[in-house]
């Protein structure tokens, strides 16, 4: 059950980085390069340079999106092992 503790402990601790800090920076980022590129023509190659700047921040984001759901899934098995544990003492 330590081990188990241990580990919750850990991806809990994740968890609450990447919703308090990680994902808030970047979606903010990714809001701001947007705003940046809107007003651009087309055929800007700052545009262009942002545009390909923002996809892989968008990417980014969606990967710590995606990490975060999949920690959040973890948490919930190791939760109810940790429950069907004690109910066996």
């Amino acid at each position: 059950m330590e081990t188990i503790n241990l580990t919750l402990k850990r991806l809990k601790n994740r968890v609450v980085t990447l919703e308090g800090n990680i994902i808030p920076r970047l979606d903010a980022n990714a809001t701001a390069m947007y705003a940046r590129i809107m007003p651009l023509s087309a055929d800007n190659r700052v545009r262009i340079t942002l545009e390909a700047e923002y996809v892989l921040l968008s990417k980014e984001l969606k990967l710590r999106s995606n990490e975060m759901i999949n920690l959040r899934h973890e948490i919930d098995n190791l939760d109810l092992e940790l429950e069907r544990k004690r109910l066996k003492r």
